[in-house]
């Protein structure tokens, strides 16, 4: 299978490139196919994910040495430069002629010796003329966003957050491999437990050193077969989602200590809610969302992990509020659908699908829920607003417009609860840090719905 591993991911890529999602196609690639070598299933998965991750910077890079736009090349073709480019400045431990005979090889079984030819001279220029260190030279002259693979306006509004040596570590991050995540559930199992079947699955791990209850494991197997996970002991979540989850059961305790009532609006796959069920087990607790499919997959998660005591019902808050969920909540949690770009190490196809024009759709879309949420919140209560993106549209510019139509008040999160280390201050608003927390990036706002102040 080795052979066909280069060709495969080329293919993979095509995919991606009409719409598709690199996870989904490459796990369902690794379970119709059979790679009997874990480790060519490794490759796969390494070669999609780190052409994506860097595809501005092989794309700069492998543009110098063709008469025309890479963009006009076949697709197949197009993509097996990225591969064979990436495997070359990135991949130490692939001999180069391996990397360069088996991608020139793909190429020939799919398009001909022709084509076979055309891609083994480029490649074959860039390894003659960008040794280890003329390509950190090189990759050091080049503007910020290509360094780094980030397209110029994304780094414009990650600016706004971070600047100078942080934003460049920010970079430097959002083009890496994530590490692995995982949330103790104490639901199911004490940590102590927990800590033992990792082990016993022989899989090293470590507590992560800001975000309590998140572990970060060290090359597990996929985590769809890691006993913990199946058992519901441990369940996949980034440390920022972890954070986001408990400061919001933070405001809850500031706002009722004695137990409320919450709601979590957009709640499937229903991870955040799984986590409130523990932090608030005297909360009255409820779990909306638009779609049948996800809700079943939130029950799933839920069985799974032993979570009990959560009303689940259907709702579109894009739509018209039920009339007996309005001012029923002490507060309300909207960790509202967007553009994904926090999350694009894990999803890194976004950064080349995703434009202005989504965002201002997404933006759009999150004033409506938004609006509709506010009115599930009691006076004096607090609606709590997240997503997984760093652009004003989504974020800043939805929370002043829907707090000012509503007449609620935004108030910084950090002024309501105590500051949680991870999180960056941006104003009235907070971010987390993936620079700190080697995690993805969500936003959150904190806004009052009238009345006085709550102990």
């Amino acid at each position: 299978m080795s052979g066909n591993v280069r060709g495969t991911a080329a293919r993979i890529l095509c995919l991606v490139e009409g719409g598709g999602f690199a996870d989904a196609i490459i796990d369902g690639t690794i379970r119709r196919e059979g790679f009997e070598n874990p480790s060519d299933a490794a490759l796969l998965t390494e070669l999609v994910m780190g052409t994506l991750r860097n595809r501005l910077l092989l794309d700069e890079i492998t543009g110098k040495y063709l008469r025309k736009s890479l963009e006009r090349a076949d697709p197949f073709v197009r993509n097996a430069l990225r591969i064979g480019a990436y495997q070359l400045l990135f991949l130490s431990r692939i001999p180069h002629h391996a990397a360069l005979n088996e991608t020139i090889e793909a190429v020939k079984r799919k398009k001909g010796r022709k084509l076979a030819g055309f891609a083994n001279g480029v490649l074959r220029s860039i390894q003659r003329d960008l040794g280890k260190e003329t390509f950190s030279e090189l990759r050091q002259s080049l503007p910020l966003h290509v360094k780094h693979s980030v397209p110029d306006w994304m780094v414009a509004e990650l600016r706004r957050y971070f600047d100078g040596e942080r934003l460049e570590a920010v970079l430097q991050g959002l083009s890496r491999r994530p590490p692995t995540h995982v949330r103790v559930n104490p639901l199911r199992a004490d940590r102590e437990a927990v800590f033992g079947a990792i082990e016993g699955e022989g899989v090293a791990f470590s507590p992560h050193p800001l975000v309590p209850d998140c572990l970060i494991l060290e090359d597990p197997p996929p985590l769809t077969r890691f006993g913990p996970v199946r058992e519901g002991m441990v369940t996949p979540q980034d440390a920022g989602a972890v954070l986001v989850t408990r400061t919001v059961a933070g405001v809850a305790e500031r706002t009722c200590g004695g137990g409320g009532a919450l709601l979590d609006a957009c709640s499937a796959p229903g991870i955040k809610t799984s986590y409130l069920r523990y932090l608030l087990p005297a909360w009255e607790l409820w779990a909306t969302d638009v779609s049948d499919a996800r809700i079943e997959s939130m029950r799933g998660n839920f069985d799974r992990m032993g979570v009990g005591d959560v009303s689940i019902v259907k709702v579109d808050f894009s739509g018209e509020v039920p009339r007996e969920m309005r001012s029923a909540f002490d507060v309300v949690f909207v960790d509202s659908p967007c553009s994904g770009l926090g999350v694009m190490r894990r999803n890194p196809e976004v950064k080349w699908r995703i434009g202005k024009r989504d965002v201002e759709l997404c933006g759009g879309k999150s004033e409506k829920i938004l609006t509709n949420a506010i009115l599930c919140v009691k006076e004096g209560g607090y609606c709590l607003y997240s997503t997984c993106t760093f652009t004003s549209r989504e974020n800043e510019e939805v929370v002043k417009r829907v707090s000012r139509a509503t007449g609620c008040v935004v108030e910084s999160v950090g002024d309501i609860v105590p500051p949680v280390p991870g999180w960056t201050d941006a104003g009235l608003f907070t971010i987390t840090a993936p620079d700190l927390i080697d995690g993805d990036i969500f936003f959150l706002a904190g806004i009052k719905k009238g009345g006085g102040a709550r102990g």
